[in-house]
């Protein structure tokens, strides 16, 4: 696997309307003989709070550790595997049970819905879209793709973990001005791949409605959800030829887990 691309986070504050839950799994380098203790959570979860994130839950074994966090659209999740793991070590090495953690860790993302059903939605807007024109729902048909050799099941994975960061991005015209007048759609069509391509993105799917399109992705893991969605926002109305989307885009995490199935 190429290595992740890095660049650097450009400083916009655009309105994302956002929903990101992520579990991180860490393991023992070797199993534990008893239960490890788990640190006083109460002066981590400020810290964790200062980093953009905030703990839901957590489950330990003999070898495994694993919670789960509500996340800033502004934590990347390479970001969000080393604090987690970090302050957990300094926490548990200050109060007396330290552990020896392995090099790998786990980052899953996750939300209301699994991969499948958000898959299966996207392929399903324009049939369920009620248009006056057939023609047109058929033009929008046409030029939404899907790539059945991206399986977001798969994790991107580097020296230092596995990560599970599947994204639903949803980005609307200003004004829900109608993307097939003038040329914008076959455009579209082709620089949502492009841009897919240069930011290290597995695109799975791109869908097109009147004034919106909906993408679902494996995303970079040294890129958050808001550095993804400003990098769309701009390829979008670059192949446009002027700001024709408005910078109000919802990003949203999901996986082959729903949130309900892991009680963390």
């Amino acid at each position: 696997m190429q290595p992740f691309l890095r660049m650097k986070a450009r400083p916009r504050r655009m309105p994302l309307v956002h929903r990101l839950l992520y579990t991180w799994d860490g393991w023992l380098s070797g199993a534990a003989p008893s239960l490890p203790v788990p640190p006083d959570f109460s002066s981590i979860d400020p810290l964790w709070l200062g980093d953009g994130f905030r703990r839901l839950g957590c489950r330990w074994t003999c070898d495994l550790a694993q919670m789960s966090f509500e996340v800033e659209p502004t934590v990347s999740p390479a970001f969000f595997a080393m604090r987690v793991k970090g302050r957990l070590d300094h926490a548990m090495r200050q109060s007396g049970t330290p552990v020896q953690w392995s090099r790998k860790v786990g980052v899953r993302s996750l939300g209301e819905n699994t991969d499948s059903v958000v898959e299966r939605y996207l392929s399903l807007q324009q049939k369920r879209g009620d248009f006056a024109d057939p023609q047109y729902a058929r033009t929008l048909a046409e030029f939404s793709r899907e790539y059945p050799s991206v399986r977001l099941e798969d994790p991107a994975e580097s020296a230092r973990g596995r990560y599970w960061y599947n994204l639903h991005l949803v980005a609307v015209t200003g004004s829900r001005w109608r993307i097939g007048r003038e040329d914008f759609l076959p455009r579209l069509a082709s620089a949502i791949p492009e841009w897919a391509d240069e930011e290290e993105i597995a695109l799975k799917s791109m869908s097109f409605m009147p004034d919106h399109v909906h993408l679902a992705f494996r995303g970079n893991p040294l890129r958050s959800p808001a550095e993804i969605a400003e990098g769309c926002w701009r390829a979008l109305n670059r192949a446009s030829g002027l700001r024709l989307f408005s910078d109000r885009v919802y990003v949203g995490s999901f996986s082959s887990y729903s949130r309900q199935s892991i009680q963390v």
